[in-house]
């Protein structure tokens, strides 16, 4: 039971730190950005840019997220099966 409350701190531990290092990211690199042209288009061309690298990011995110997830679950699993035979 311990070791499950422990991999789940360790999992929303992960998250937060990833919502940090992802906030941070952003707000230091990707808002920066200064138009590429000057005018109308270059602001739309930026905007979008730095609109596509945040939703890489939080894509990255999610999948990270997931992937430790499952592997937790995969470990408890494995886990209880060796206990139960």
């Amino acid at each position: 039971m311990v070791n499950h409350l422990t991999n789940l701190i360790v999992i929303i531990f992960v998250a937060w730190m990833l919502v940090f290092l992802g906030s941070t990211f952003i707000f230091v690199f990707i808002v920066p950005i200064t138009p590429f042209y000057e005018g109308f288009f270059g602001t739309v061309l930026t905007a979008i840019v730095k609109v596509v690298i945040s939703a890489i990011l939080v894509i990255l995110w999610l999948y990270i997220l997931i992937w430790l997830t499952k592997r937790q679950a995969k470990k408890d699993l494995y886990k209880d099966s060796k206990n139960t035979i």
